[in-house]
């Protein structure tokens, strides 16, 4: 037992103190949400691969019988708001479909 003590008591000494705040600073999340939301508001925003990755699996998930199914989608996602997922997935039936007329196959 004394091995492990020697070890811990070594190991105590070599860390490096613990940084503490100077003051409560608040405004960093303050300023984080408020980045986010700006970004959410941002109209026609590009979505990015791993976007539409996510909103594909949340789309399994959330079946369309689902009242909510846009609003938990967008919680899930947390870059998106209800709206835009709602929108996306509009342009993704339409793009479906139209791709299934080309090949004539049009159901």
């Amino acid at each position: 037992m004394g091995a492990n003590n020697k070890a811990f008591d070594k190991f105590v000494q070599k860390q490096k103190p613990v940084l503490k705040p100077e003051k409560d600073d608040s405004s960093i999340s303050e300023n984080f949400d408020e980045e986010s939301a700006a970004r959410r508001e941002q109209p026609d925003r590009a979505w990015s691969s791993a976007e539409q990755t996510q909103l594909e699996q949340c789309l399994k998930k959330y079946p369309a019988s689902d009242e909510k199914r846009f609003e938990n989608i967008a919680g899930e996602m947390g870059s998106r708001t209800a709206e835009e997922c709602r929108k996306r997935f509009k342009e993704l039936v339409a793009k479906i479909k139209a791709q299934k007329a080309a090949a004539g196959t049009g159901k």
